[in-house]
């Protein structure tokens, strides 16, 4: 189907949606949306220009609702991506690792040794929850103690956090008390053994730091190849493709469609950048298993 800038601004007319062709240079200056092609109309009858996909309506209309959101450059590549678009590469790798770049400044702050990370982190907690006293209508969580929640934190982004030091120690030991303290029905977790619940919660932090540290993330990130990305790309359209099924028919979740694009770019950020880190450090087979069984029973439920 061909698509002219006309027939592109008549969709939009029916939708009450104000588009001109101004607004569509600039979208595709900006690589919102894709380049026109051309075609001759004949001998000195100029030519003709066009989208040959019918899909750059759907397209356009996403960049309008991004918009809308107050989404703004390469965010609003990011939102295409996700939703399964063309785009090129480079701009998603480099969204990524400006993102957990920001992410890093504020968990580490300028210090480069484990010691300043060590600390940046204590008085980072520790206005934390300062704040979450101070102003309770914030409705701050302040389910688990500062020494855990200093653990997580440098487990997650101190990359020479040794995990033989007595912070850690202290750390798991607090993390498993205050499980025992918030659950005032026995479970299955509170019925094993003091040393084994220890043992459980050390391996499982330890995999954080060996394996899915902001470091892992930023490493996989950098190295990702073009091809890496688009099977990312296609693991997130799955998982989308998954939690749209689950919510359809549900008239208490419909309300979620009008906030679908902020949640895609929330959601499908974090599960892009867990998707590239896991298959990065070798579970990509994992990963594929996980989601064959996913879309084995999306087909079934469809």
């Amino acid at each position: 189907m061909i698509v002219t800038e006309q027939f592109l601004i008549d969709e939009f007319e029916k939708r009450c949606i104000p588009l001109n062709k101004r607004v569509l240079t600039e979208w595709r200056t900006k690589t919102y949306l894709p380049p026109l092609q051309s075609k001759g109309r004949g001998r000195t009858k100029g030519r003709r220009y066009f989208w040959s996909d019918e899909k750059v309506i759907e397209r356009a209309l996403l960049v309008d609702e991004a918009l809308s959101s107050s989404y703004r450059g390469t965010k609003i590549l990011m939102i295409l991506w996700l939703f399964g678009y063309d785009v090129l590469p480079t701009s998603i790798r480099d969204h990524l690792l400006t993102g957990l770049s920001k992410v890093a400044r504020l968990t580490r702050g300028k210090g480069e040794d484990h010691e300043a990370i060590e600390e940046h982190i204590y008085d980072l907690i520790e206005k934390y929850y300062q704040l979450a006293s101070k102003y309770p209508q914030l409705k701050l969580r302040q389910d688990k103690p500062p020494s855990v929640m200093e653990m997580i934190l440098n487990i997650f982004a101190n990359p020479a956090y040794d995990l033989s030091d007595t912070p850690f120690q202290e750390g798991i030991a607090d993390s498993i008390q205050s499980e025992r303290d918030a659950s005032s029905v026995p479970t299955s977790t509170s019925i094993i053994p003091e040393t084994e619940r220890i043992r459980n919660a050390e391996l499982k932090w330890r995999f954080v730091h060996e394996h899915f540290s902001l470091s892992h993330m930023q490493d996989a990130l950098a190295k990702a190849t073009d091809q890496k990305l688009r099977e990312v790309q296609k693991d997130v359209a799955t998982l989308f493709a998954f939690l749209g099924q689950q919510l359809s028919g549900k008239p208490e979740l419909e309300e979620l469609r009008d906030w679908r694009v902020q949640a895609a770019y929330s959601v499908g950020m974090l599960l892009t950048v867990i998707d590239l880190t896991l298959r990065h450090q070798g579970f990509g087979h994992s990963i594929n298993s996980g989601l064959s069984r996913l879309m084995t029973q999306h087909n079934q439920l469809g």
